[in-house]
């Protein structure tokens, strides 16, 4: 029954990856603009002090072409990130616990914690440069470098309180490791409400994640995918018997 499971979701991923290269090469088959010359002109111009007409000009040049190479990218990058998660997971089996369960200490914890702080200004900073690669911002544009410099800026401030935020919490730990699918019946009230804190994290995240799709953006849905597997592990963490 295992083997069956574990052999459906690898399809499943593969499925993904397959439909995400069949939009990539959509994608590249189309013109990145319905008027090259006139998108050349734009982009050498600059936007003379009226950035916000300048993007709207642009947009308006714009056909599908790098919204299905996103797309496809997306659903690859997706369906990676859950095979490794999976893999990750089957390899590092414990008796008597499901396969989707929480990290097996609390510096797995802040390990991923970091890693997802970390992957995320990457991704974010690694948008911003294919956007200019694709001629999404003015040749003349400093406004790929005030993002970079205030993600880079934030950084160490969203590090330090997500550590604190997660020092804190892992104070409610029971015994790690545990399935995510923990329940106290003992104190159902405590599983409704920490489920339910939870779970509006987790749709904070799923529509974030939704919203960046089809955009350069898109690198940040593997952070974004574990984030959501930490807010499952630490629910589950929580719920969890001493």
């Amino acid at each position: 029954m295992k083997t069956r499971l574990k052999s459906r979701f690898s399809i499943c991923f593969r499925l993904l990856i397959v439909i995400g290269i069949c939009a990539i090469i959509y994608g590249r088959a189309l013109p990145a603009f319905t008027d090259a010359e006139a998108a050349a002109d734009l982009f050498l111009t600059g936007c003379q002090g009226d950035c916000a007409n300048w993007h709207k000009e642009r947009d308006g040049l714009r056909t599908y072409r790098y919204d299905f190479i996103n797309l496809g990218s997306s659903l690859i990058i997706t369906s990676l990130t859950l095979l490794a998660l999976h893999s990750w997971l089957s390899n590092n089996r414990h008796k008597n616990i499901s396969l989707w369960r929480s990290p097996s200490s609390k510096l797995q914890y802040f390990m991923i914690g970091t890693a997802i702080c970390l992957g995320t200004t990457v991704g974010i900073i690694l948008g911003l440069e294919l956007d200019l690669v694709r001629n999404m911002f003015p040749i003349h544009s400093d406004s790929i470098a005030i993002p970079i410099f205030y993600n880079l800026m934030a950084l160490p401030v969203i590090l330090i309180i997500s550590i604190i935020m997660g020092f804190i919490i892992s104070f409610y730990f029971g015994a790690l490791p545990v399935s995510l699918w923990e329940w106290d019946y003992e104190k159902p009230l405590k599983s409704w409400i920490v489920s339910i804190v939870f779970g509006l994290i987790i749709l904070i995240f799923l529509i974030s994640g939704l919203t960046v799709v089809t955009t350069s953006d898109f690198l940040i849905l593997c952070p974004l995918i574990f984030a959501i597997y930490l807010c499952l592990a630490s629910r589950a963490a929580i719920l969890s018997p001493p």
